[in-house]
């Protein structure tokens, strides 16, 4: 583990790794090659010194190319993952200042899939989650997540009752620590949304590269109530235009970071022409 950490760190020390054993492998065929049998009297390469030869280069492109692909994307990953929720705690910070929750009954998450796969959905979510599966969150009918992803006309939404701003208007499935909360405080909470979706090269058509929702919920007590000031699109407008900007530009930066992630090394070879893109999004 230590000698992962310190290859994953040192690019450097990834490379001198291969190219050490590599050195030395042909000082060895040079100085004692014709005692190996690798070379003949006359100092010319035997057909099996040449197949020793040749399979020591293709072990060690292998293990350059690997290295310097698989170990920075497990290393991307993580760290990726890891700003995103450094990022989401503090949305839980945020939203806490503006109406007075308690940073125990907020949870941030954001849930996002590649290139349309939304079946395969991943998700980073704060230690306080948001009580549904993401397969539901996203997939289900009646979900805030597929609401905002295939039904809203805005990015970005506030249901300040999830009950009847929400569920009634078949926009929000009510979870378990809604319920649960309702029964001591009777409200369910309220719940933030926002769509983020990336095409490929920028363009405004096909299949999106980067389909995610951002959430922030609040269990028992509302965003906007009576314990604060400011009206409920005052809270609205603090929310999407102060502090959401900010923290969506570091996902996005990270989202696109674990995209070229997944797509791996080749990725230049599943990338679809403009014309079939511009077909994609004539038929969708």
């Amino acid at each position: 583990m230590y000698l992962l950490n310190l290859l994953i760190k040192n690019p450097m020390l990834r490379t001198l790794v291969a190219i050490i054993p590599m050195a030395w492998g042909l000082v060895v065929l040079d100085f004692f090659g014709i005692d190996l049998g690798f070379r003949n009297s006359d100092g010319n390469i035997t057909d099996n010194g040449k197949v020793i030869t040749i399979s020591m280069f293709i072990v060690i492109g292998v293990y350059i190319f690997l290295t310097n692909w698989l170990v920075p994307l497990i290393d991307s990953r993580k760290n990726s993952k890891a700003r995103i929720r450094e990022t989401l705690n503090a949305l839980i910070k945020s939203i806490h200042e503006i109406s007075g929750v308690d940073e125990n009954y907020i949870s941030a998450s954001l849930f996002f899939a590649f290139d349309g796969n939304r079946d395969n959905c991943q998700y980073v979510v704060t230690s306080n989650k948001p009580g549904l599966q993401q397969n539901i969150i996203l997939n289900e009918k009646g979900s805030f997540g597929r609401y905002l992803l295939d039904d809203s006309p805005h990015d970005f939404e506030l249901l300040n009752d999830v009950k009847s701003e929400g569920e009634l208007k078949g926009k929000y499935i009510l979870n378990s620590r809604n319920k649960e909360m309702f029964e001591i405080t009777k409200k369910y909470g309220s719940t933030i949304g926002l769509r983020i979706i990336e095409h490929p090269d920028n363009q405004a058509y096909g299949t999106p590269s980067i389909q995610a929702v951002l959430f922030s919920s609040t269990f028992g007590y509302e965003i906007a109530n009576d314990s604060i000031e400011l009206k409920r699109e005052e809270v609205k407008r603090l929310i999407e235009r102060v502090i959401l900007p900010p923290i969506v530009m570091q996902i996005k930066t990270e989202l696109t970071i674990l995209h070229k992630a997944t797509l791996g090394p080749f990725r230049f070879l599943r990338k679809k022409s403009v014309v079939s893109q511009f077909r994609e999004g004539q038929t969708t």
